[in-house]
């Protein structure tokens, strides 16, 4: 397969677009590595790199590596997939680590319950869900911080234009990820927030003044309702309905 077409697969492997299991063990194994195409490899959550020719002792070397390492995932805003580095940069946010089920270690253990294993996928699925949502709610409001300063100082450029583009690409991402969780009732605020990231994209040098009016109030919502406990609940649906009336 061509090195897109491998990246963009795996992509979707990690992130739950294809498949039932995001935790899968992948080895790419290629002829021809230019450091661009490693490093997007890497930065879609590739399991190993092996460069062909290789032996057969050395691919199952490697083989039997992941299969007796217990896999630790860490959920960013861009990335799920293996934890590349073994201490936290400093004046950065405090990312969880996450254990995942090891299947090649499952299929290679005589007597394992299948059920077990997709009881295990399930349930490490919805905690990774959870932490996408926690990220992506976190760069809604950080780029409604960052996009609404240079609008007030009529300062559209390029730069404008990518941060909105990215706001509709997060909003869109969380409409998705939302659907059947705990999260559902804030579905209405998460859609709003992309029909308004939309808007703005469509004209971002003359935006409509209601959206950007609603783009601030919509940045605070999402980061307050996002967090909400049980019994604040009431009071998210509330906000939703008044932002939602609101850009109606």
């Amino acid at each position: 397969l061509e090195d897109r077409c491998v990246s963009e697969i795996l992509y979707k492997i990690r992130h739950h677009e294809i498949g039932n299991n995001p935790f899968l063990i992948v080895i790419i194994l290629s002829s021809e590595f230019g450091p661009m195409t490693i490093n997007k490899f890497i930065n879609n959550g590739v399991s190993d790199i092996l460069v062909s020719p290789v032996s057969s002792s050395h691919l199952l070397k490697r083989i039997e590596t992941l299969k007796d390492n217990q896999q630790i995932y860490v959920v960013t805003v861009d990335y799920i997939g293996p934890e590349r580095r073994n201490d936290t940069r400093p004046e950065t946010q405090q990312i969880s680590r996450i254990a995942v089920p090891n299947v090649l270690n499952f299929k290679a253990t005589p007597g394992k319950n299948e059920k077990s294993l997709e009881r295990a996928i399930e349930a490490t699925t919805k905690l990774v869900n959870k932490e996408k949502m926690d990220r992506q709610a976190f760069q809604i409001s950080y780029l409604v911080d960052e996009i609404m300063p240079l609008y007030e100082a009529d300062d559209v450029s390029d730069d404008v234009i990518a941060l909105i583009e990215r706001l509709e690409v997060v909003s869109s991402e969380l409409v998705r990820r939302m659907a059947g969780t705990h999260k559902a009732y804030m579905s209405k605020l998460a859609n709003t927030v992309l029909q308004v990231a939309s808007s703005i994209a469509k004209s971002p040098l003359s935006p409509e003044t209601t959206d950007l009016q609603l783009l601030p109030e919509l940045g605070v919502a999402v980061q307050k309702a996002f967090f909400a406990t049980d019994e604040e609940i009431q009071l998210v649906q509330d906000i939703t309905d008044t932002v939602k009336d609101r850009s109606a």
